[in-house]
């Protein structure tokens, strides 16, 4: 049987301490991956190249980034970890961003591991 080195079970301790934390703002495993796509992106992404990336649904990522907005889902409030700006010259398009509150979500979820 292969046993792992006690540095690797540190690090995967530190990756369920993260995980746990996210799982308790309710959030799912896709959207996470939607939050760490946001997160990073420097400059911004929009929802069509979050969906190419992880090959999913532009609804389902729509719906994402609303729930990690302001918006959220069923009358509660979004998490207000990213925020959408409007693309210039295309009406329709926004950029996604996080906040500083989403910023400090992912700053300290990358210095736990």
């Amino acid at each position: 049987m292969s046993q792992l080195s006690p540095a690797s079970k540190k690090s995967l301790r530190a990756l369920a301490s993260s995980l746990r934390a996210f799982a308790a703002a309710g959030l799912t495993v896709s959207q996470l991956e939607v939050f760490l796509v946001i997160a990073l992106r420097e400059g911004g992404v929009t929802v069509t190249e979050i969906a190419d990336e992880l090959g999913a649904e532009v609804s389902a990522v729509s719906r994402t980034v609303a729930l990690l907005g302001k918006h959220g889902r069923a009358a509660k409030p979004g998490l207000r970890w990213v925020a959408e700006v409007d693309v210039e010259g295309d009406r329709r398009s926004k950029m996604i961003h996080l906040t500083a509150k989403g910023s400090a979500v992912a700053e300290k979820a990358a210095s736990s591991l």
